[in-house]
């Protein structure tokens, strides 16, 4: 009985394997299964990075482009001042410059 009990465990064992290698082969899927999460959870990580920057970057260059905006108002109103204010200047000139002709001479 004791030849038969030792085949059946060496028939059980080729079949289905020894015991220590089945928990081998467990431990081996189990690791791989926590790389692939491992990695997975990376790159969702990285993408959600990226994802950050990019937004980051598009309101950077969205205030910019709203500051040289609102720079290049000003410097037209600015202009536009000067120029109204020469405008003014020449205006005044002209018209002291006609009543000066306009009066007479005296000698």
């Amino acid at each position: 009985m004791k030849a038969v009990t030792g085949t059946l465990e060496h028939a059980k064992e080729a079949v289905v394997g020894k015991p220590h290698e089945e928990s081998q082969a467990n431990e081996a899927v189990q690791k791989a299964k926590e790389t692939k999460d491992t990695a997975t959870q990376k790159a969702n990580e990285a993408k959600d990075t990226t994802m950050w920057k990019a937004g980051e970057h598009t309101n950077y260059a969205a205030e910019k482009a709203r500051e040289t905006k609102d720079i290049a108002a000003q410097k037209a109103k600015e202009a536009n001042d000067t120029t109204m204010g020469k405008a003014g200047e020449y205006t005044k000139l002209q018209t002291m410059l006609l009543r000066r002709q306009e009066r007479p001479r005296t000698p």
